[in-house]
């Protein structure tokens, strides 16, 4: 019986031991099987994001080059863009379109048809599931949700002055494997006969960008430039956008005062003196002239971190006075009150000269422009404009150049020598200043006055009587009418200069 049981037992033992083998061996397959699918998806995805950088970095070298064809530097290069295995590059003539509007002060975007409106096109590489492409001189990609900016395009504001070539795209066809091409020029620098003259006088121009990349141009236009830029999904998305996957920037022309008369009497119209034509004492309705105090605070606060304080008149060493010196083309900044003493010179050969003045401004010597030029000087005072008698204010030219010297003050003009100065040749915007004037003296403004009340106290010409009368005339052989600018935006622009730039690309 016993050995029989053991005859039963062994087979059973023998069976549970092949099956365990089976059973282990399946497994070690099943495992293996299943390394060798996860190791050849992530072999995929690694191959894919490589080529994706590969083509990335590609485009951004070959844009330069695309840039130079465009703008007429070169007439035609060649680009690589290597081997193309998980994607496509296709010319896309339709990809993007740019439209730029001009809009008057008493109208709004939605009524103003654009003077611009030009195809871009674009060189795409597309995956499938996420995209590159070479749009305008800058480059851009899209991840299937939303695009970012890879390299900028072209697209230059300065100061108030926007430079923009469109560059449009021809070309057609499809290619992938070892991708080359060929970017030629087909029109460079062309102007376009519907811009508006230069220097712009009002409203505001506003840039519209519509392309599948609109987050990226966003991210430009609002990290890299100035306007007011806004995200256009839908065309519902704010009252600027016009149609969805857009982008709009706004522009504003600055309010330009033109300044037509020697002596304005501003807002309240508050006038005592000795009579005098209309054409030589303007007294505009209340509100008519802009408040100085915004545009000059908002140069204090552009000017603080960025200016051009040096070695000149020791801007940097002695913040509060100069004297005996020269400045050059550029913008100084004063946080404080200050003096000038003996003679500033001014020497504005290579451009305009800004002098801001967080404080008071007292003037004690001689500021004078020593150049033939046609620049200017441009003084912002936050506080009060101090005049001391015998100063001279002026150009070492012949001829009066009043316009050559603008002061643009906050505050108050307070006259020294009982309501005398001496020789100003210059533009004085003050349109909150309370002013008298005195006669006597050798006192002579040639140019502009600009306040909120002007009162003229004459004394008599007899003896102890000071020795002469205040009169008020126009001189139309050396008064010129001149704008100034008065708008208080970091969004300016004064000069526009578009150009269309055609490249055509042909893709083997």
């Amino acid at each position: 019986m016993g050995e029989m049981r053991r005859d039963k037992r062994t087979p059973e033992r023998a069976q549970s031991s092949v099956l365990g083998y089976v059973l282990l061996v399946g497994l070690v397959i099943a495992v293996i099987g299943a390394t060798v699918a996860i190791g050849s998806i992530a072999y995929g995805d690694s191959t894919a994001d490589a080529e994706y950088a590969n083509v990335e970095n590609a485009m951004s070298q070959f844009s330069s080059k695309a840039s130079l064809v465009a703008l007429g530097e070169s007439d035609g290069k060649r680009f690589s863009l290597g081997s193309i295995d998980e994607g496509t590059v296709s010319v896309d003539e339709t990809a993007g379109t740019i439209r730029i509007y001009q809009v008057p002060s008493d109208s709004n975007l939605s009524e103003t048809e654009p003077i611009v409106e030009e195809s871009l096109g674009a060189i795409v590489y597309d995956t499938g599931t996420k995209s590159l492409a070479y749009q305008n001189g800058g480059v851009w990609s899209h991840d299937g949700t939303n695009s970012s900016m890879v390299s900028p395009p072209e697209y230059y504001y300065r100061g108030s002055t926007l430079t923009l070539p469109i560059v449009s795209v021809n070309g057609s066809g499809q290619q992938s494997g070892s991708v080359t091409g060929e970017f030629n020029r087909i029109e460079s620098g062309s102007e376009l006969e519907a811009l508006p003259t230069n220097p712009l006088t009002n409203g505001s121009i506003y840039v519209e960008i519509e392309s599948q990349y609109y987050e990226g141009w966003y991210q430009f236009l609002n990290e890299r430039t100035e306007g007011t830029t806004t995200q256009c999904q839908s065309a519902d998305s704010a009252a600027v956008c016009q149609r969805s996957d857009s982008v709009v920037t706004e522009l504003s022309v600055p309010s330009s005062l033109e300044i037509e008369s020697g002596v304005v009497i501003s807002r309240n119209g508050d006038y005592s003196g000795p009579e005098s034509g209309s054409a030589e004492i303007e007294t505009p309705s209340r509100g008519t002239l802009p408040d100085s105090e915004p545009l000059i605070g908002q140069q204090i606060q552009s000017t603080q971190e960025t200016n051009d304080n040096g070695a000149a008149c020791d801007t940097d060493s002695n913040p509060d006075e100069i004297g005996d010196c020269t400045l050059s083309n550029g913008t100084y900044y004063f946080d404080g009150d200050l003096q000038t003493t003996d003679t500033v010179s001014m020497d504005t050969t290579e451009g305009n000269i800004s002098v801001v003045v967080n404080g008071s401004l007292e003037i004690d010597g001689d500021l004078s422009v020593i150049d033939d030029t046609n620049n200017t000087v441009t003084y912002y005072v936050r506080d009060d404009l101090v005049l001391n008698n015998n100063i001279e204010i002026s150009t070492t030219n012949e001829e009066t150049e009043s316009h050559r010297q603008i002061f643009l003050i906050g505050d108050d003009i307070d006259l020294q020598d009982d309501g005398r100065f001496g020789t100003i040749h210059a533009i004085i915007y003050a349109p909150n200043a309370d002013v008298t004037l005195a006669g006597g003296g050798n006192s002579v403004l040639r140019g502009s006055l600009i306040v909120d009340k002007l009162s003229i106290e004459n004394s008599g010409s007899g003896e102890g009587g000071g020795g002469g009368n205040i009169e008020i005339s126009q001189d139309e052989t050396t008064f010129q009418a001149s704008p100034i600018d008065v708008t208080a935006s970091s969004n300016r622009i004064r000069y526009l200069h578009v150009t269309k730039n055609v490249v055509q690309v042909e893709i083997r």
